[in-house]
């Protein structure tokens, strides 16, 4: 009786996972996966990603030039750049409100799977600015986790803080 249900089981995994396949993806989850993959150096499937979008009459402006700054980084291969620019990045992960009262409410903010995402395009145009600048110039990443401290009355909103800073 095991068996039939293991068997059974099996058979409906590969039925969803046949209609998962088969569900074609939006455009702008082809230019996420071209920006991944364009990220980890796989030139040809970010232009596989960046020229189905294109197919499929996606409306980014910038995607003709996506595909040719793509390519162009394809043509340098390993470069060795004369100059790197650090950036550190800090993520603000949690605001602890502190109100009149002495009351603190902590909220959560960047959240693991943003700063994921993040690291996507922070890889993506690092291999951009290698192209723009024939391989002579690259980025590099540094990443902090901190909490912002907001007194209540304060105008300031910081949900999903991210900042920049080049060393």
């Amino acid at each position: 009786m095991q068996y039939l249900i293991h068997k059974k089981s099996l058979f409906l995994f590969f039925i969803i996972a046949s209609l998962l396949i088969s569900i074609p993806l939006s455009a702008g989850e082809l230019i996420f996966l071209g920006h991944e993959a364009l990220g980890k150096g796989e030139y040809d499937e970010a232009l596989k990603y960046y020229g189905q979008a294109k197919k499929e009459g996606y409306k980014w402006e910038w995607l003709p030039e996506m595909i040719e700054t793509v390519e162009k980084r394809k043509k340098l291969g390993e470069i060795k750049p004369e100059y790197t620019q650090n950036i550190c990045v800090i993520y603000v992960t949690q605001i602890n409100y502190l109100k009149k009262s002495g009351e603190v409410e902590i909220k959560k903010d960047v959240t693991e799977k943003q700063k994921k995402k993040m690291h996507v395009f922070q890889q993506a145009i690092k291999q951009v600015i290698e192209s723009f600048s024939d391989g002579k110039l690259s980025l590099t990443f540094d990443h902090v986790n901190t909490i912002s401290i907001q007194r209540e009355g304060v105008k300031i909103k910081a949900a999903n803080s991210v900042f920049y800073i080049g060393k």
